[in-house]
């Protein structure tokens, strides 16, 4: 199935600089902020990417950063990950359909709530678990870029019943769905194998009642995100939801999360 997915699909196109960096934040522990700023900097498309990043609300500041190696210091050299997958998400099509757009944003938004939650239980993890986060349903993605009418049947069939399950649709619908097309994203996107261990048991359903494993602790931060995310007045439809397997207050509870930490996460994340 990965070679079937690897030469039906337009997969994201991913920058000369952009594998350099990917390369370079894979093997060398020791990677010099220079370095890294002034690749960026080859690449517009990037830059443009790492500056919006960079003043986003979950970040705080106070005063826009215009200059990009102001804003890889701000954002942490790891974190330039991030910007680097966006920005090749958004080369799989000139202009992003509704239901790209609707999926790019929300991947961003379940980003923020899952970093804000991080730092609260687990600062040290915070950027492993922002990418993973970004990353989970970029191959949702690729699919409605690619095949954006049978998609929007997908969405439309998941609109109308919250108790299906998007990958099945898909599979069904599509002959393969988002976390195959995901086997593909994460060696492209050079993906660490915490990130990639949590994706894949989050598209499995696994609950895991000990959170000190790392995969485990990521998989719960996505689902109470998730939850978090879907209390909002402005949640977009089925497809973007996932099937919660317990209610946030027990999310909440295995993170060790009370009512004061749950207020100080939203306002973080820039939510209601």
């Amino acid at each position: 199935m990965m070679q079937n997915v690897a030469t039906q699909l337009k997969m994201p196109a991913v920058t000369q600089e952009s594998l350099q960096l990917l390369d370079m934040l894979a093997t060398q522990e020791d990677v010099s902020l220079l370095t890294v700023s002034n690749l960026i900097a080859k690449d517009p498309n990037l830059t443009a990417t790492v500056l919006r990043y960079a003043n986003a609300p979950i970040y705080r500041r106070m005063i826009e950063t215009t200059n990009v190696r102001n804003a890889v210091s701000l954002l942490g050299i790891k974190n330039v990950r991030l910007a680097v997958v966006v920005a090749s998400m958004r080369s799989l099509h000139a202009e992003l359909t509704l239901d790209m757009s609707a999926l790019l944003a929300h991947c961003t938004q379940i980003a923020g709530i899952a970093r804000a939650i991080a730092l609260y239980n687990a600062p040290f993890l915070a950027d492993d678990i922002e990418l993973t986060a970004l990353v989970h349903d970029m191959g949702a993605l690729v699919l409605a870029a690619n095949m954006p009418k049978p998609y929007r049947q997908v969405v439309e069939q998941l609109m109308q019943d919250p108790h299906l399950l998007a990958l099945e649709v898909e599979q069904q619908a599509l002959g393969m769905n988002r976390a195959t097309v995901m086997v593909e994203l994460a060696a492209t996107f050079r993906l660490p194998a915490v990130v990639i261990g949590a994706v894949e048991q989050f598209f499995a359903r696994t609950h895991y009642p000990d959170v000190n494993d790392i995969v485990a602790r990521h998989v719960a931060i996505l689902y109470l995100a998730h939850g978090i995310a879907s209390e909002q007045p402005d949640f977009p439809a089925n497809f973007t939801r996932e099937n919660a397997l317990l209610p946030n207050e027990e999310w909440q509870k295995l993170l060790g999360l009370n009512a004061e930490h749950m207020r100080k996460i939203k306002e973080r994340a820039g939510l209601q």
